[in-house]
């Protein structure tokens, strides 16, 4: 799950990382959030583009 608190999207999640990664792409085209807390590391977001490069790298973590 992913909630948008104060402009910080914060992830609360256990399964697939790629499924958030998109989910992440889809919620900035409607909640345009400036930082993701993805349990404690935080990506800085300035425009779509910081997203994807984020997304990209939370879909490295694989599922768990």
């Amino acid at each position: 799950m992913i909630q948008v608190i104060d402009g910080e999207a914060q992830i609360y999640y256990h399964g697939s990382w790629s499924q958030i990664a998109h989910d992440l792409e889809i919620l900035y085209a409607t909640q345009q959030f400036t930082s993701i807390n993805a349990y404690g590391l935080i990506f800085e977001i300035n425009d779509i583009m910081d997203v994807m490069a984020a997304a990209d790298y939370i879909a490295q973590w694989g599922d768990f």
